[in-house]
């Protein structure tokens, strides 16, 4: 039996708490803890608390609800129609999503939800199925629930072929193919691309390697998390203090341990949430015994001869013997792919590692832009511009340089990525002037791919924009390659 709590729907009204207590715990004032996979003796007061929730945050297996309709959800009702190429489609056609991730689970059900009975996969780069990620940071690592039980339910909903534990590594958009690592090709009508994010790495590559120092994004990290964290370090250092990071946080508190907890900002969560609520979150974790140091970064990770992490030095000149520490930066969304599509017609493939030993690359390219300024003003003194002659030219072109951009071509590249990232806004204008800015960008792109990517050019010039611009969405703008292979 397994049930996922949608925490962002979840307002605290604690019926669920009332209803199964041994199954859901508020904690402190309103902090949710539940049993992801929880016995099924406890099945009758499960599905009376998904029933109770004001809110319907509580999903369970398809199975479960089986001795309650009161919290099944009606079946759509079915309209006759005259057969078209849409319900055809419906019938035979071949979906493909790319990320088996939470996003991609619920398109692939709204998918079946809709009525589409075609093919549909979905191709993740973890070996797991999809699971839930905040019992990570929070039930697993105080132990309550193992890591291997945070799957999401109801998988079988979609009828889908999964492939799991192999990325997808490039697209083949005239055959319509998703090329996998293993050298498998997946064919597809529509493609959906769901990458989702990856914890933020360590900067520090021999840093990143000491035994010790901890990412948590997947079941793996949070056990082994778990583990150290049960054979009671004297210390945990927490870096960064947004919600993973204060979520560790209060694990270890709960766990009678001492942390410590850096971050650069101000008060914890005053990115996300702002300076009111981060001092009143920092107020808290101090009255909880924790060791904040806001303003403060980490200088250097040290390990012993036999590679396992022993202190950090710290900005403030101070340093700190820690056994385990938790590198809470953040997340990076998984979007090279569709970057290297983005960047196909000006050079090479992005190289990974290329940015190691460009030191003299970064110095030529600040000649090259010096000696391309003309301003003299017969003094013999040349006039810059900081702003408009190196400020701006000086990013772009290192960016061009990492991407493989020939020279010659940057100035389209800046055309080209700047009508994208306007277009990709979705917070300015009204939808006027949100489809003008899609406009520009089409032909913006359709100018770019003339010479180089022909069949891009046509569908682009030839399809009429208002007939797929109101189904492109902000991720689809930051990859509009890839919304042309949906057709």
């Amino acid at each position: 039996m397994k049930v996922v709590v949608d925490l962002t729907r979840c307002q605290g009204y604690a019926q669920c708490a009332f209803a199964a207590p041994d199954v859901f715990v508020i904690q402190g004032d309103e902090a949710l803890l539940y049993d992801t996979d929880p016995d099924d003796a406890q099945r009758e007061k499960i599905v009376r608390a998904a029933a109770a929730c004001p809110v319907q945050a509580i999903f369970l297996d398809r199975d479960d609800t089986r001795d309650d309709t009161r919290i099944r959800k009606p079946a759509p009702e079915t309209h006759v129609a005259a057969p078209g190429p849409g319900e055809a489609f419906k019938r035979t056609g071949r979906i493909v999503i790319v990320g088996a991730y939470l996003a991609g689970l619920r398109a692939g059900r709204m998918l079946r939800q809709e009525g589409f009975t075609g093919s549909l996969t979905v191709i993740g780069d973890e070996p797991h199925a999809p699971y839930d990620r905040p019992p990570l940071s929070k039930q697993v690592l105080m132990g309550q629930v193992p890591a291997r039980r945070t799957g999401l339910p109801r998988l079988d909903e979609l009828d889908a072929h999964w492939r799991f534990g192999v990325a997808a590594t490039g697209l083949d958009l005239s055959g319509k193919q998703v090329l996998l690592a293993d050298g498998a090709k997946v064919g597809f009508d529509r493609l959906l691309i769901a990458t989702g994010v990856r914890a933020h790495p360590w900067p520090n590559e021999a840093e990143a390697a000491l035994d010790g120092l901890f990412a948590l994004h997947t079941p793996e990290d949070a056990e082994g998390l778990r583990q150290r964290l049960a054979a009671g370090p004297g210390r945990v250092l927490v870096i960064g203090a947004g919600f993973t990071g204060c979520e560790v946080v209060s694990a270890c508190r709960e766990l009678d341990l001492q942390v410590t907890v850096l971050d650069r900002s101000p008060a914890p969560l005053a990115g996300a949430l702002g300076a009111v609520i981060g001092g009143v979150a920092a107020q808290m974790q101090r009255d909880n015994g924790v060791d904040l140091r806001c303003g403060v970064r980490v200088e250097s990770l040290e390990g012993d001869d036999s590679g396992r992490l022993r202190r950090a030095r710290l900005s403030d000149g101070s340093t700190l013997d820690v056994e385990v520490a938790v590198a809470a930066l953040g997340s990076i969304r998984n979007v090279e792919c569709i970057r290297r599509l983005l960047t196909r017609n000006f050079g090479p493939p992005h190289r990974p590692k290329r940015i190691d030993g460009m030191m003299s690359d970064l110095l030529g390219i600040v000649t090259r832009l010096i000696d391309d300024f003309t301003g003299e003003d017969g003094s013999g003194t040349v006039r810059v511009d900081l702003v408009d002659d190196f400020a701006y030219p000086f990013p772009v072109t290192v960016i061009c340089e990492l991407l493989g951009v020939p020279r010659e071509d940057e100035p389209r590249f800046q055309v080209m990525s700047g009508a994208v990232i306007d277009t990709a806004d979705p917070t300015t204008g009204g939808i006027v002037e949100r489809q003008r800015r899609r406009a520009k960008a089409v032909a913006v792109l359709a100018d770019a791919c003339l010479d180089t990517d022909p069949e891009v050019h046509r569908i682009l010039t030839e399809k009429p924009f208002p007939q797929w611009a109101d189904v492109v969405t902000f991720e689809d703008w930051l990859s509009p390659r890839t919304a042309l292979a949906r057709g």
